[in-house]
């Protein structure tokens, strides 16, 4: 089933209308090629250094599974099996990056795997803040800092807090009284908006995040082109690390011109030819195969991603004695929407894993120029008798004129 009426409940429906569109052609080609798919690609998950579980990516994997095959696997196996893989997901590790780990993850990307980090650059206890207690909020070192800088990608130690933020409900009652709950915006679930001059993010409902931090893009090289894929809205604030974070700050919100960062980077493409971090390095202490002692240093042409939260297209679940609930990704319960975290993160993934072009249509515009409504509310009398009335005169002036030229000429 192919869906050609797209519906975000932030926009007007003239708007959504345009956009469904400015999708007809991506829509007709994707579903066409899935029609004469014969095989799926690979699509990886890496595992053990603490990522995302299985339960935790249940609503994305069903909608990858529709045009992938996903799997999950270790750097060991990556190692030996990486021509196999389309593109692998790093997804919110916990765990630090052996030397060894980090040489098979560049030799991927050397030999033309694309990649996808999620990361969190810093650490917060959820668990403590979800007891209403404090928690320290501090840079989590998982050994990647390096390797993320010679490709052109740091990875900032701070948290972003933001005025276009999810609301959160609070326990308001003095103590002793049954609980009160209100709802008050949280700073740092920032609503991270998709950059619209490209096919990923291109006419996608914001993306909610929570506890996210800034990138920079340091270095400029001409074999390799960097984007923006995400950003904040422009009334941001950036809180180095470490400090601490508590639910109090809800009753003591900051101060409203302290948020004066604009669109912040919160993830980033990265398309071209890298070169390998290992260039120059010895690796024969890494225990790897003797046939690896030659590391390949530059990369053909692919592409990576970096995000700077790692359950940003992450789902949330309830277990309740063998019932399994799946929250979809992006889904707000407080206002009951859901954000356009799972569609940024399949275009995202889509775009990874094409080498045909077709996302390129998502990215086409046309302009239709819609009523201004605040005018003809204002001015409806008159368009009314230029619609109705104006009409109705214009023809019988016509026939007026028409029995007059008759009359004359008889």
């Amino acid at each position: 089933m192919i869906n050609l009426l797209k519906n975000n409940v932030l926009l007007r429906d003239e708007e959504n209308f345009i956009h469904s569109m400015e999708l007809i052609e991506f829509e007709l080609a994707k579903g066409l090629r899935l029609l004469f798919q014969q095989k799926k690609e690979k699509i990886a998950y890496l595992q053990g250094h603490g990522e995302l579980d299985e339960n935790h990516t249940l609503d994305i994997n069903q909608s990858l599974g529709e045009n992938y095959t996903v799997i999950r696997i270790t750097s060991d196996s990556l190692f030996s099996t990486s021509d196999s893989i389309k593109a692998l997901i790093v997804a919110a590790p916990i765990e630090r990056f052996t030397d060894k780990d980090k040489f098979v993850l560049d030799q991927y990307l050397m030999k033309g795997g694309r990649i996808m980090w999620l990361i969190d650059p810093v650490n917060v206890s959820l668990d403590s803040l979800s007891n209403g207690m404090s928690t320290l909020a501090f840079p989590r070192d998982l050994n990647l800092n390096d390797q993320f800088f010679h490709y052109g990608v740091r990875m900032n130690t701070d948290l972003i807090q933001d005025v276009e933020c999810l609301q959160i409900r609070v326990n308001t009652a003095l103590v002793g009284q049954p609980p009160k709950y209100s709802v008050a915006p949280w700073y740092f679930t920032p609503l991270l908006q998709p950059a619209q001059n490209n096919a990923i993010g291109k006419n996608v409902n914001r993306v909610m995040a929570e506890f996210v931090s800034s990138i920079d893009l340091p270095g400029d090289t001409e074999k390799v082109k960097k984007r923006v894929l995400l950003t904040s809205s422009s009334y941001a604030r950036i809180n180095r690390s470490p400090m601490i974070v508590n639910l109090a700050m809800i009753d003591a919100p900051p101060a409203r011109d302290l948020f004066t960062r604009q669109f912040v980077p919160t993830g980033v493409l990265l398309e071209g030819k890298f070169s390998s971090v290992f260039k120059n390095r010895m690796i024969e202490q890494m225990g790897l195969p003797v046939r690896s002692a030659q590391p390949i240093n530059e990369s053909k042409e692919t592409r990576m991603m970096f995000f700077s939260n790692g359950r940003l297209f992450s789902n949330k679940f309830n277990r309740q004695g063998d019932k399994f609930k799946v929250i979809p990704s992006g889904f707000d319960p407080v206002s009951n929407i859901t954000f356009g975290n799972k569609d940024f993160f399949i275009n995202a993934v889509n775009y990874l894993c094409d080498d045909s072009g077709l996302m390129e249509l998502r990215s086409r515009t046309m302009q239709i120029r819609l009523l201004d409504k605040v005018r003809l509310r204002e001015e409806i009398l008159l368009w009314q008798v230029i619609n109705v009335i104006a009409p109705v005169l214009l023809i019988l002036l016509a026939g007026i004129i028409f029995w007059f030229y008759r009359h004359r000429r008889d």
